[in-house]
């Protein structure tokens, strides 16, 4: 509950790997990191393993995990589960180049629009800024956000872009129902993915 669990950095051609491990009750306000898993120019393989109830307060996101400058994380057979952030990526926030494997799995309850979220806050599960997402067999349920993307948000800048590529996976009713928070007279995004 009073600090993140795990940061790797600067690890590139030298994959770390975890498997069978749970990540319970990480917690931080730090821009730029995630509440239980940091990764920052690396490369880590999850494997069956749980990340639930973290979370982040701070102004960026990723609750449970952050993949920051050109990392590689790849998630096999693992569950995402009520993580929060304040702003965006409830679960996961990715960022600057980085690559998201997801592979079977789950992600369900993640949020981004718990009491005091910010107004525009987006992805409930995953955000996804210039960054490359690619997710088979994963199954979406019950994720929230407050703005847009309940279960997913990717968006790219003009120079670097985002890639997202879904096959296979399952959303169930995910949404960014519009809460005191919300911004008034905006056209938002419901459901898994943002319009």
């Amino acid at each position: 509950g009073p600090r993140p669990i795990l940061k790797i950095t600067n690890t590139r051609g030298k994959r770390i790997t975890f498997e069978r491990l749970t990540f319970r009750g990480g917690f931080n306000d730090n821009t730029n990191e995630g509440g239980a898993v940091t990764i920052s120019k690396a490369d880590a393989l999850f494997r069956q393993s749980a990340f639930v109830d973290n979370r982040v307060t701070g102004i960026t996101g990723g609750g449970a995990i952050k993949v920051l400058e050109g990392s590689q994380a790849t998630f096999v057979d693992c569950s995402l589960r009520n993580n929060s952030a304040r702003n965006r990526g409830g679960a996961i926030a990715v960022r600057a180049g980085a690559v998201v494997t997801m592979l079977r799995g789950e992600m369900v309850g993640n949020r981004t629009n718990l009491p005091g979220h910010d107004p525009r806050s987006i992805g409930g599960a995953i955000w996804a800024l210039d960054g490359t997402l690619r997710i088979t067999g994963t199954r979406f349920e019950g994720n929230e956000a407050g703005l847009v993307g309940g279960a997913i948000y990717a968006i790219g800048s003009w120079d670097q872009g985002a890639a997202l590529l879904i096959s296979g996976a399952t959303l169930l009713p995910n949404q960014a129902p519009p809460g005191p928070c919300s911004p008034t007279g905006e056209t938002t995004g419901r459901g898994a993915l943002p319009d």
